[in-house]
């Protein structure tokens, strides 16, 4: 089985228009929108005609607390990130134009084979 690539954008807007979520999370797999959490509801939700309906008892509950748990990771960039974090993938700190930590940028990855071949 191929190894399969999950990953998370957060965007957050100053000043967002009506309708518009002040932020926004959006996975994709292997560049393929999956599911989105969007600040008007707070919680994950598949992107992927389907997808809900095949997924285990509080799965969805579980990527909403996921989230949750990244975005608090990445809030505070003062903060030390523990080594178990960096070694299973989860923070990845963007790097600036001379090595140094990017002003307020991070990206969080998961990587989840399983269920994903």
């Amino acid at each position: 089985m191929s190894p399969h690539s999950l990953q998370f954008l957060e965007v957050a807007l100053s000043e967002p228009g009506v309708g518009i979520p002040q932020s926004l999370i959006v996975g994709d797999i292997d560049g393929s929108p999956c599911e989105r959490c969007g600040s008007e509801r707070g919680r994950m939700e598949p992107q992927t005609p389907g997808m809900g309906s095949g997924a285990e008892l509080g799965h969805w509950d579980s990527q909403s607390q996921d989230i949750g748990i990244a975005r608090t990771l990445l809030k505070d960039r003062n903060r030390p990130v523990a080594d178990s974090d960096l070694e299973t993938g989860l923070v990845q700190p963007e790097q600036g134009e001379w090595g140094e930590p990017g002003a307020g940028l991070g990206s969080v990855g998961m990587e989840d084979s399983e269920g994903l071949g």
